[in-house]
C-alpha cells in the first residue's frame, strides 16, 4: 500500500482516492481483527500476566469488536462512503496478496516455527 500511495499521484486523484478508501477500509480490518483477537485472548487466558489492565477488558473488547464490524458494514455497497469497483479490486487484491504471503511463510517456516517465535514474543 505504501508503494502505491507513493506513485497514486502519477496518475491523478482518482488513484490516490482510491487507495485511500481501500486502505481505510483495510485499517478497519485490521482493528477488527485486533478487538476479537484481544476477547479471545481475554477468554482463553484470563489470568495472563501483561503490561497493563484494563476493567472490564471483556466488555470492552466486545465493544471495540461490535463497533467496528459496524465500521467495516459503512463500506458496503449501499452505504454512503461505500467503495467503487476500483476501491474493491485493489482491497481483493492486497488481500490476496497477503493471503499469498502467509501460506509461503507457512511453506518455508510452518507452523510450529510461527509458534514458537510467537510464544517467544510473549
Amino acid at each position: 500500500m505504501g508503494f502505491l500511495s507513493c506513485i497514486a499521484p502519477f496518475f491523478g486523484r482518482p488513484a490516490l482516492v482510491w487507495i485511500v478508501n481501500a486502505g481505510g477500509l483495510g485499517i478497519v480490518i485490521a482493528y477488527l481483527f485486533v478487538a476479537i483477537s484481544f476477547v479471545v485472548l481475554r477468554v482463553r487466558e484470563p489470568d495472563m500476566p501483561g503490561p497493563f489492565r484494563i476493567r472490564h477488558g471483556k466488555l470492552c473488547g466486545t465493544l471495540a469488536v461490535v463497533l467496528s464490524f459496524g465500521m467495516a458494514c459503512l463500506y458496503l455497497p449501499g452505504s454512503p462512503p461505500a467503495l467503487s469497483g476500483a476501491e474493491w479490486s485493489i482491497f481483493a487484491g492486497w488481500s490476496l496478496l497477503g493471503v499469498g504471503l502467509y501460506i509461503h511463510a507457512l511453506r518455508t517456516y510452518g507452523r510450529a516455527y510461527s509458534d514458537q517465535h510467537m510464544m517467544a514474543d510473549l
